[in-house]
């Protein structure tokens, strides 16, 4: 099958190019920095007046953690995120500012995130212009680059975040010495989040039928020496106590 011109750029941008670049986390953050300069994006990009960052690879509780975030503290503090990208973790810890890495397992995580790209760019575009296993290469470029500073940030695991948040935000408290408001994690709170939300972070029947089909293609890389490495990664951060 012959590859489209957008997808060996996509290759080179995503697989080449921002992995060369976020080997020098300066250089790297300094880039997103100057690309967002003076667009609404720029504050979630770490500096030293960031308050917390909260990040993890896409589809890991990233929205819901923010939002449930500031459902108990308000509006005032910054925050760091969504950037996806490890070198915001790594100028972070060099900055020590309150860090809370999210992790979900790599099956649920992929399938839900390539369902989400193909939902915004449209299924046959995403299957023509992109490669699922590029995430897979990148959920595991982002976590094995990381592993180094676990034990000056705080991990919480995708289920962990979505059974009671008011827990994680307390571990952030005692490890930072901080003082923000625990999620009160209530099925109305809960409710409340999730209604304030863009569609991304709500349910989607659609996405959920796309979903299925990415499944399928995750489950065929399960035995792939990549998806095991990731696998282990995984369960090598969730059992990890800090």
């Amino acid at each position: 099958m012959n590859k489209s011109v957008t997808y060996y750029k996509n290759y080179f941008l995503q697989r080449i190019l921002k992995k060369l670049l976020q080997k020098n986390t300066n250089l790297y953050i300094n880039i997103q920095r100057f690309r967002y300069q003076g667009k609404r994006y720029s504050r979630k990009i770490v500096n030293i007046n960031t308050d917390i960052v909260i990040e993890g690879y896409p589809r890991s509780a990233n929205s819901f953690s923010v939002k449930a975030f500031k459902f108990s503290n308000g509006e005032e503090y910054k925050i760091a995120t969504h950037l996806h990208a490890y070198p915001q973790i790594v100028e972070a810890v060099k900055l020590n500012i309150p860090t809370l890495v999210l992790i979900r397992d790599p099956f649920s995580c992929l399938a839900s995130y390539a369902a989400l790209r193909a939902q915004t760019y449209g299924v046959n575009n995403f299957n023509k212009n992109y490669n699922i296993k590029w995430l897979l290469e990148d959920y595991i470029t982002f976590y094995k680059n990381l592993t180094p500073y676990r034990d000056k940030i705080v991990i919480a695991v995708f289920n962990e975040v979505l059974q009671d948040f008011g827990v994680i935000i307390m571990k952030l408290n005692k490890k930072f010495n901080c003082s923000f408001i625990p999620f009160e994690h209530t099925e109305q709170n809960v409710k409340t989040v999730f209604n304030t939300a863009k569609s991304h972070l709500s349910p989607s029947e659609k996405r959920d039928d796309i979903k299925i089909q990415y499944s399928k293609k995750i489950e065929a890389l399960k035995k792939s020496d990549l998806f095991k490495e990731a696998e282990m990664i995984y369960k090598d951060w969730k059992s990890y106590k800090n």
